[in-house]
C-alpha cells in the first residue's frame, strides 16, 4: 500500500492532475477556521517520526491497482489534532473505471454496522445525476442491498460532495465533519476504514474490497489483518480432505472390501476414514462460524451456508447412528428388522452426504475466488483438477462397487447351485 502526500504522488493522467488541483483549491476555500494553512511548529515536532503532515498536504493511499484514497484533515484555529473540535476531513476517491465507489468508517473492521459514503455515477458520462447520485452517507446494516440504507436527511451533512466521471475514471469528493452525534467518530489518530468499488453503476457485488488501518495525521497505513484469506483457504482445504478424500475412501473401503485381506480390516479403515472426516468437518464448521462472526456476516443466509449447516447436522447424526447401530447377526442367522433398516438409512445418508460434499466443495472454490479476487485462469485450473479427482472417485465407487456387488451375487448363486447339486447327489446315492 503506497502512501504519499499529494505534493509527492506519482503523476497519473493530465486530466486527473487538473481535477486534483481544482479539488485542492476548492477545499482550501472551504477549510474550517482561517485561511492560513500553516501549523504550529509544536504540532510538527510532535509528529517528527513522520515525513508527512496530513493537515497541511493531501495524503494519498493507493489501495489497489485501480483505487486511490486522498484526504486532508482540516483543523480549525483554537484546537489541535488531539482534541479536534469541529475538525473536518476532505476526501477524494479515484477509481480507474466507471462504477459505484465507497469509503466506510468502521469500529471493528467489519462491514455490518459500519457507516459509508457511497456514490453512483450517472450512466451518461460527465453528467452529475439527480438526488442520490451525489455522495451520500449510508448505514451498512447488512450485506444485502436492501440493508444498505441512506441516513436520514438530517444526517446528510456532507459538504462539497461531487461525483465526476472523466476519461474513464470515477472521482468522488466530499468534506465530512469528523465527530457527529450518533455516528462513528473519525479520530485524528488511528482509524479503521473500509473501501470498495463495484462492477457497474448499480449497487451490488464488489469485485474489490478491503479494510485498512490509517493514522490520519501521519498518513501511515496498513492493510487490516490478512488472516481471513488464510483461514478461508484452510476451511476449503479441510473440506476437500474431509469430503473429497476421506469420505470417498471410507465408501470405497466398504464397497471394495473383497480387494482387502479377509477379516475386519475393511471395517477398521471405514471407521477410521469416517472419524477423521468428521473431525475435519467440525473444524470446517467452526472456522466458517467464527470468521462469519468476525466479518460481521449473517449466518446461514445463502445456499452454501445452508448446505454446510445441513451437512454438519446429517454428518453428526450419521456418526451417532454408527455408534448406536444395532448389532450384526451371527453367521448363518437372518438380520433383524432394526439392523436391516439401519443399513438402508446408513447407506442412503452416506451417499447423500457424499454427493452434497462434492457440490459444496465446487461451490466453495467459486466463492473463494470471488471473495479474494483469484484470477479466472487459476480458478479454472483448480476447478478442473477438482472435477477430475471427484470424477475418478465416483468411477471407482460406482463401477467398482457394482462389479463386486454382481460378482458377490454370482458367487452366492453358484454356491447355492453347488449346494443343491451336492444335496441332490447325496439323495440319489441313498
Amino acid at each position: 500500500m503506497n502512501t504519499n502526500p499529494a505534493g509527492r504522488r506519482e503523476a497519473r493522467s493530465s486530466s486527473e492532475e487538473s481535477i486534483s488541483k481544482d479539488f485542492d483549491n476548492e477545499i482550501n476555500k472551504n477549510k474550517n477556521g482561517s485561511g492560513d494553512e500553516s501549523k504550529d511548529s509544536d504540532d510538527i515536532e510532535n509528529n517528527a517520526e513522520s515525513d508527512f503532515n496530513c493537515t497541511e498536504d493531501f495524503c494519498e493511499i493507493q489501495l489497489d491497482d485501480k483505487f486511490w484514497h486522498r484526504y486532508r484533515v482540516n483543523v480549525p484555529d483554537g484546537t489541535d489534532l488531539e482534541k479536534c473540535e469541529q475538525c473536518t476531513i476532505s476526501m477524494e476517491v479515484i477509481y480507474d473505471g466507471e462504477s459505484w465507489v465507497s469509503i466506510a468508517f468502521s469500529e471493528d473492521g467489519g462491514m455490518v454496522g459500519s457507516e459509508a459514503v457511497i456514490t453512483f455515477p450517472q450512466i451518461i458520462r460527465g453528467i452529475m445525476g439527480e438526488n442520490g447520485n451525489i455522495p451520500q452517507k449510508y448505514y451498512l446494516g447488512g450485506k444485502g442491498d436492501s440493508q444498505i440504507q441512506p441516513m436520514p436527511l438530517s444526517q446528510q451533512t456532507l459538504t462539497d460532495a461531487t461525483i465526476e466521471v472523466s476519461n474513464g475514471q470515477t472521482i468522488m469528493k466530499f468534506t465530512k465533519v469528523m465527530k457527529e452525534d450518533g455516528e462513528i467518530e473519525i479520530k485524528g489518530g488511528d482509524n479503521t476504514f473500509l473501501w470498495a468499488y463495484g462492477s457497474s453503476n448499480t449497487l451490488g457485488y464488489h469485485p474489490a474490497k478491503s479494510s485498512y488501518n490509517l493514522n490520519l495525521f501521519t498518513g501511515s497505513s496498513e492493510v487490516s489483518d490478512s488472516s481471513d484469506r488464510a483461514a478461508w483457504l484452510a476451511h476449503g482445504i479441510m473440506a476437500f480432505m474431509a469430503w473429497g478424500v476421506l469420505v470417498p475412501f471410507a465408501v470405497q473401503s466398504s464397497l471394495l472390501r473383497d480387494l482387502l485381506p479377509k477379516g475386519p480390516l475393511w471395517f477398521h479403515l471405514h471407521r477410521a476414514f469416517n472419524a477423521m472426516s468428521y473431525v475435519l468437518t467440525v473444524a470446517v464448521f467452526a472456522v466458517a462460524v467464527g470468521y462469519y462472526n468476525k466479518e460481521g456476516e449473517d449466518h446461514f443466509d445463502d445456499p452454501h451456508q445452508k448446505m454446510g449447516l445441513a451437512m454438519f447436522i446429517l454428518a453428526s447424526a450419521q456418526v451417532l447412528g454408527g455408534l448406536l447401530r444395532p448389532h450384526a447377526p451371527d453367521p448363518g442367522k437372518d438380520k433383524k428388522p432394526a439392523r436391516f433398516a439401519w443399513e438402508i438409512g446408513h447407506r442412503a445418508t452416506g451417499i447423500t452426504l457424499l454427493a452434497c460434499g462434492f457440490w459444496q466443495i465446487l461451490e466453495g472454490i467459486e466463492l473463494f475466488a470471488k471473495k479474494f479476487e483469484v484470477e479466472e485462469t487459476s480458478e479454472e485450473k483448480v476447478e478442473l483438477a477438482y472435477l477430475v479427482w471427484i470424477g475418478l472417485m465416483s468411477v471407482v465407487i460406482v463401477v467398482g462397487g457394482a462389479f463386486f456387488k454382481f460378482r458377490k451375487r454370482d458367487s452366492v448363486k453358484t454356491s447355492s447351485e453347488e449346494a443343491e447339486a451336492i444335496e441332490k447327489g447325496n439323495i440319489e446315492c441313498a
